[in-house]
């Protein structure tokens, strides 16, 4: 019973911790698009969000990332 309860208690607070990222993600989007003078429009699209991840992206395996030789 115990081991339930526990696993039932993990994904409810895994899934209460994304929910809240993404709300901070869509409250700080358009924020750090411009701190990071990434091109969007008066609401971040996916373009955005492609355009910061590449940004962001600590693999040198991506050829958009800033860290990319």
């Amino acid at each position: 019973m115990t081991l339930t309860t526990s696993v039932v208690r993990a994904r409810l607070s895994t899934t209460n911790l994304t929910d809240l990222i993404e709300a901070t993600v869509d409250l700080h989007a358009h924020d750090l698009a411009d701190r990071l003078r990434t091109a969007h429009d008066a609401y971040p699209g996916p373009s955005t969000g492609h355009d910061l991840t590449a940004h962001l992206r600590k693999s040198r395996w991506d050829a958009g990332s800033s860290l990319a030789d």
